[in-house]
């Protein structure tokens, strides 16, 4: 509820609104403060979205464990949530989204989610999720960004994004052991940064469905998934660099993309291949490390006009690098191919140039 009497002078230790007040400047009419403790504007966060003027504003959740008994909605564009770090929890009692941006029918900008402890202990079945941007297809979420976030216990995604364009997500951790898709993209999300998160226990780590193209996803770290590390598919056109992905059930970074560039990411000790690329055109594959992992190294199926160059494919229980009968016109050169148990290059397919590699 809100704490300010209407008339009153705010005191608040956060405000100078009026005058000089007690403690920080405030940033401006659209800032509220959410507290626990008696000290902010009001003790509930979706009622602090709601008197946001329409222009949007900053809201700040201090300390505390907030449980509310209905997902958090966010339906205004600039609109910033930004707690305390760990100390800040949000644990609410419903078996639903916990924070929502957008509804499907709403074209929405520029919303900032950041440093909240996120729990969803208390859900028990689909949908569940933690945070969930929900564009639309003629209504997309654009220019939004999800960081510093630990978000945990979540039962199907722990951030789940559809219909958006130009986001972040980045430097978040995410462990939970019962999500399916610890962070999901699904129906057509373009020029999305997915950046330095940690994602720990689960069915699946990152996964990327249906058309999400033009992407950065760099510099996270993937591990301990029952199958994939990482499923794109298909993720067009984009970057997938210095990733680490290790102890996955299945295959580490299984990528069925056209146009991209794989680069410098390491795939070690999982339950199937290390990487897999499948069904597509017009990419490169350098640099890359693959180790320990109980099937292939590297394994290329119906893929044309590739190149597979300076990359590590060593101690693997399949191939250390191996294309299939559907392939053509691909370039495997200058790789360290070394101790895999079936063959170190074996080349199922046509037109395959193969050069300056070391297998022994």
């Amino acid at each position: 509820m809100s704490l300010q009497i209407s008339g009153i002078k705010n005191i608040f230790p956060h405000s100078k609104d009026y005058s000089q007040g007690m403690g920080q400047v405030r940033k401006g009419a659209g800032t509220f403060i959410v507290a626990l403790d008696g000290s902010g504007d009001f003790d509930d966060i979706q009622e602090a979205i709601d008197a946001l003027p329409n222009t949007g504003g900053e809201i700040y959740i201090k300390e505390g464990t907030y449980e509310p008994n209905e997902k958090i909605k966010i339906l205004k564009s600039n609109v910033s949530l930004i707690g305390s770090g760990n100390s800040t929890i949000i644990k609410p009692k419903i078996n639903d989204y916990i924070i929502q941006i957008g509804n499907g029918t709403t074209t929405l900008s520029k919303i900032v989610i950041s440093d909240l402890q996120i729990d969803g202990i208390n859900q028990t079945g689909y949908p569940a999720n933690g945070i969930y941007i929900n564009g639309g297809a003629s209504n997309y979420i654009t220019e939004t960004i999800i960081k510093n976030c630990n978000i945990k216990n979540c039962y199907w995604t722990n951030i789940y994004l559809e219909y958006t364009e130009n986001c972040i997500i980045e430097n978040n951790l995410c462990v939970s052991t019962r999500v399916t898709h610890s962070i999901f993209t699904d129906n057509y999300n373009l020029y999305i940064k997915i950046s330095g998160n940690i994602l720990d226990s689960g069915t699946n780590g990152l996964t990327m469905w249906s058309n999400t193209q033009y992407s950065t996803i760099d510099e996270n770290i993937i591990r301990n998934m029952a199958l994939y590390g990482m499923e794109l598919w298909p993720v067009n056109y984009s970057s997938i660099t210095g990733n680490i992905t290790e102890a996955n059930g299945d295959t580490q970074i299984r990528l069925i993309c056209w146009g991209v560039s794989v680069t410098g990411n390491i795939a070690k000790d999982g339950g199937g291949k290390g990487f897999e690329l499948s069904s597509g055109n017009e990419s490169t594959i350098t640099g890359n490390v693959s180790l320990n992992n109980t099937t292939d190294g590297f394994n290329i199926n119906s893929n044309n006009n590739t190149i597979i160059s300076s990359n590590i494919s060593k101690d693997n229980g399949g191939t250390g690098i191996i294309l299939d009968a559907y392939t053509d016109r691909n370039i495997v050169t200058s790789n360290l191919v070394l101790n895999n148990t079936t063959a170190q290059i074996t080349d199922n397919g046509t037109n395959t140039l193969i050069a300056n590699n070391i297998t022994i």
